[in-house]
């Protein structure tokens, strides 16, 4: 799922400009941003056979070298917003309007017409001709939808509920706040990080949102501060936060901003008067002067609070510091925690100096309006047995001992609350189903898993985890006979791997490797297709962890196949730093039809306890295979062109050697030089874009 930076698009009413020289300024930004896309890099082909591809392919280019209507496009787009610019420079935003119009009908892509259909509804604002602006949002939020995602989305549909409520059209806009919780995924199956809409729901007519587990529940809206986003904790170790902005951006509540963090206490050692001063320093690192030459005076210094925290049943402590930054920018910083059983309450706010009174009275109607029955909350803290269940789960399932962590997961269930734990338990079960053989068993727990994953972020092991869950999934699917689904969970783990040189056919879940028009498949045999970069690309037998690299040469080596097998023994033997043995060379029929002749070359060699290189997948944590090894390359030539497929077995394991040849013999040997001719190279496009264009067709 795309993930952006704030900066990348500016949402109507967050920092808008405030007089016509600003929104002139702020439209001729846009412009020049509209102008900075970078031509695509291609990383040079690899000359030596399959090994293991990067780690971290290249990132999709922002744009690609345009074709001359392409590039008329894109200077009217340029042209219409400097126009734009200039109009409302002159204070002409009835001009500037038309300007950004003629932008968004010259706009190639989502993203241009997402940046004019912002500004448009920016200038409308302005105007306070707030129906108009509130059409705009409406009309971009299917483009939003395909190039951002659900999140970037609901932030959107929050601010079109903003000008609903500047409207006074107060049902309208609880009514798009509902809304909110329910926009559908966008593969439901293979989705992270949203939202939790099993413990977070939306409650009555006027949108409040309820949190289950701490027994707590927030309002839309309440002295004149709206709700415009909010993220859920997935683990009893992190919070989840709400933010509140004015709905009107000019007036007693300019630039505030108050948000919310609620979190569990299970990890928190600190009374309420050290978590305070805690957060007061970090409110000082982060906004205040910190220069050695700063001024005694801009120095943060206490200030007053405006309003007062204080649920019935907490332990509670509020405080706030009068800040200057660097650019002399003044700002007071509330903190205010409170907190009742295992669940805390933490509050972070800021306003100008001048409007304390208003900042005061807003926060007062907010912290009046919060909800909090802890003995109502689903989840009171765990149990010493629980906690110490949890840890041998985590070791368990860190250290791949899949039988043992579904056994404890089975026991630690009932007590598990939060979707990243339920997640990893289902994970478990179903894995350990799975490679058990027993895949009618695994299936429903590998979607129970997936479902919980939904509501989760992924960090570093977590991302571990999730690839595993994908290829077990993917290969149990692909054995229980439902390939649709088993394709689906496989192009989800080649979700990064958007080199410019590769188009992945969602459908069938194969790749082409476009400099030669060859296409490979999503499974040979037991083989499930895992990665590709640059010219290589690498099956996977996941209950093994036994590969075959691929590598597709554009230009081989010489031109007789003693200039291949120098290749592949200098490569061995200094690449890979094995010794290499007795070759043994066969003719290999199935890659032999048309102009391309077959070749098997088996390598007799030996890795030396010192290296650890050339090995392709061993599984997470394992050591690399050493001592006797055997190295077999299966060898297309065709031309000048080569296809090399490789795997590494022990020397007498007869069975995995049979399975790899089997899915070489299944490979799409190509037959002549004109099947590998290159095939056009477009720009990297989103899969929804053009659906997400046509349904946009024009702003009001």
């Amino acid at each position: 799922m795309p993930q952006r930076v704030q900066a990348d698009r500016m949402t109507p009413g967050m920092g808008k400009p405030t007089c016509g020289a600003h929104l002139a300024a702020a439209l001729l930004c846009a412009w020049l941003a509209a102008g900075c896309a970078q031509a695509a890099t291609t990383s040079p082909p690899a000359s030596s056979p399959a090994a293991e591809p990067r780690s971290e392919p290249p990132a999709p280019p922002e744009a690609s070298h345009p074709g001359p209507a392409e590039a008329a496009e894109r200077s009217a787009f340029r042209q219409a917003l400097r126009h734009a610019a200039d109009a409302a420079r002159a204070g002409k935003f009835d001009l500037a309007a038309a300007s950004v119009q003629q932008a968004y009908a010259a706009a190639a892509n989502p993203y241009e017409r997402i940046r004019a259909g912002d500004w448009y509804a920016s200038i409308r604002e302005e105007q306070e001709r707030y129906d108009l602006a509130r059409r705009a949002l409406h009309t971009i939020r299917p483009l939003i939808r395909c190039a951002y995602g659900v999140h970037d989305t609901a932030r959107s549909m929050a601010q079109e509920a903003r000008l609903a409520f500047l409207q006074q059209r107060r049902s309208e806009g609880y009514a798009l706040l509902a809304e909110i919780p329910g926009l559908p995924l966008a593969t439901e199956s293979v989705t992270w990080g949203q939202p939790d809409r099993d413990n977070w729901i939306i409650d009555g007519s006027q949108a409040r949102l309820r949190d289950r587990l701490a027994g707590m529940s927030f309002p839309a809206t309440a002295g004149g501060l709206l709700r415009v986003d909010y993220e859920t904790a997935d683990d009893r170790s992190g919070p989840s936060t709400l933010v509140y902005r004015p709905i009107a951006l000019q007036g007693q509540l300019e630039a505030m901003q108050v948000r919310l963090r609620i979190g569990s206490r299970d990890r928190h050692g600190t009374t309420v008067g050290q978590e305070l001063a805690h957060q007061l320093s970090y409110e000082r690192e982060l906004y205040g002067d910190q220069g050695h030459d700063a001024e005694a005076d801009k120095a943060p210094r206490p200030a007053a609070v405006p309003a007062r925290f204080m649920p019935a049943g907490s332990a509670h402590a509020a405080g706030a510091i009068h800040i200057s930054d660097e650019h002399g920018k003044d700002e007071i910083h509330g903190v205010w925690i409170a907190r009742k059983g295992v669940w805390q309450i933490v509050v972070r706010a800021s306003w100008a100096p001048s409007r304390q009174a208003a900042a005061g009275k807003a926060l007062q109607a907010l912290f009046a309006d919060i909800g909090w029955q802890a003995d109502k909350a689903f989840y009171r803290g765990l149990s010493p047995q629980a906690q110490a269940l949890d840890r041998e789960f985590d070791t368990a399932l860190a250290q791949r001992q899949w039988a043992r962590a579904s056994a404890l997961a089975v026991r630690t269930l009932p007590s598990a609350v939060f979707p990243a734990r339920q997640a990893r338990l289902y994970t478990a079960m179903g894995v350990a189903a799975a490679r058990d053989g027993h895949v009618a068993q695994a299936m429903p727990l590998l979607r129970k898993a997936f479902a919980k994953w939904r509501y989760s972020k992924l960090g570093h092991d977590s991302e571990r985890l999730f690839d595993t869950l994908l290829l077990q999934a993917a290969d149990a699917a692909f054995r229980a006979g439902d390939t649709q689904q088993a394709v689906t969970w496989l192009n989800a783990h080649t979700r990064d791997e958007l080199d410019p040189d590769w188009k992945l056919d969602a459908g069938s879940g194969a790749v082409t490797y476009l400099p030669m028009s060859l296409s490979l498949p999503a499974r040979l045999g037991g083989f499930l297709l895992v990665g590709h970069d640059r010219n290589l690309a690498r099956y996977l037998r996941v209950d093994s962890h036994q590969a075959i690299g691929v590598t597709l040469m554009r230009q081989a080596p010489g031109s007789s196949p003693k200039d291949t097998e120098d290749l592949l023994h200098g490569w061995m033997a200094h690449d890979l730093r094995l010794q290499v043995g007795q070759l043994s060379q066969h003719p290999y029929p199935q890659a032999t039809h048309g102009a391309a002749h077959g070749l098997l070359l088996q390598y007799a060699v030996t890795r030396p306890a010192a290296s650890q290189a050339g090995v392709l997948d061993i599984g997470p944590g394992s050591p690399p295979p050493t001592g006797p090894r055997q190295m077999t390359f299966w060898l297309s030539r065709i031309g000048d062109k080569q296809v090399v497929l490789r795997t590494e077995t022990a020397p007498q394991d007869t069975a995995a050697l049979a399975a790899a040849s089997a899915a070489a013999a299944a490979f799409p040997w190509p037959a002549s030089a004109d099947a590998l001719q290159p095939a056009a190279h477009g720009p990297h496009e989103l899969a929804c874009s053009a659906a997400a264009m046509a349904a946009t067709p024009g702003l009001p």
